[in-house]
C-alpha cells in the first residue's frame, strides 16, 4: 500500500511541475508540453497535480478537460481505490 501512496504523491508532483513547465514555456514562446501528455499524467494518477498546477499557475483554466477532467480523474482513482480496499477487507 505504501508503494501506491508514494506513486500517487510522485505523480501529483510530476503533474504540478509539468503544468509549471508548460506555463513557463508558453510565456517564453518555446516548444510546449502537449495536452495529451498532461492529460496522460492525470489519467495515470496525477490528476490532483494537474488540477492544482492549473489553478496555481493560472494555466489552461479555460480548458474544460483541465478544469473538470483532471479533478474527475482524481475522483475516479479515489472511487476505484476505495472499492478495492472495501472488497479486500481493508476498510
Amino acid at each position: 500500500m505504501l508503494i501506491w501512496m508514494v506513486y500517487y504523491v510522485l505523480l501529483t508532483i510530476i503533474g504540478t511541475i509539468a503544468m509549471r513547465v508548460d506555463k513557463r514555456r508558453a510565456i517564453l514562446g518555446q516548444y510546449r508540453v502537449s495536452e495529451k501528455r498532461l492529460l496522460t499524467i492525470g489519467l495515470l494518477g496525477g490528476g490532483l497535480g494537474i488540477a492544482y498546477g492549473a489553478r496555481k499557475y493560472r494555466h489552461k483554466t479555460t480548458r474544460f478537460s483541465f478544469m473538470y477532467g483532471a479533478p474527475l480523474m482524481t475522483l475516479l482513482h479515489g472511487v476505484i481505490w476505495t472499492t478495492l480496499l472495501i472488497q479486500g477487507g481493508m476498510i
